[in-house]
């Protein structure tokens, strides 16, 4: 729980550091749209994160009655590796604060966002923070799913006596 603690703190520094950071660079008529997307990433990162945790707590995993089989697969490589994990979280990281890299007037940063290799990690970075995307979704879904089928076996316990 710590690490994910640490992980989430880490992850929302950025976040908003990003926000605040594009937001002096950008014209504020302009910044309406790059700003709904990060606070909109922010607030599913939070819920998800937070969400699958209570509802496991309340609930129990019930992981075949929440999941199908795509969600199984495309969520195996996040958590069946506590490595793949942390890695998917520290790229999806560190794209989000490559894009601080690309608002700058500095010469040698500038030169950096320039450069071939720097523009093949955003393209590569993106991927697995989309990837980090999905999994968030799915996780929000099935924590939804846990307290709904908790909900429907409570009910049908209530029914039978």
């Amino acid at each position: 729980m710590l690490t994910t603690i640490m992980d989430k703190i880490t992850t929302y520094v950025l976040l908003f550091g990003t926000i605040a950071h594009i937001q002096l660079k950008t014209d504020p008529e302009a910044m309406a749209i790059p700003a709904l997307i990060w606070v909109t990433m922010f607030i599913l990162d939070f819920m998800s994160t937070w969400f699958r945790v209570y509802s496991i707590y309340l609930a129990g995993p019930r992981t075949d009655k929440v999941s199908s089989a795509i969600e199984t697969v495309i969520l195996a490589p996040y958590r069946g590796n506590t490595l793949t994990g942390i890695f998917v979280d520290n790229v999806a990281d560190l794209w989000i604060a490559a894009h601080c890299c690309l608002h700058v007037t500095n010469v040698p940063l500038q030169k950096l966002v320039d450069e071939v290799y720097f523009k093949l990690f955003m393209q590569a970075a993106f991927i697995v923070a989309m990837y980090r995307l999905a999994v968030l979704v799915i996780e929000l879904k099935q924590g939804f799913m846990r307290i709904i089928d908790l909900d429907c076996d409570d009910y049908n316990k209530k029914l039978v006596k």
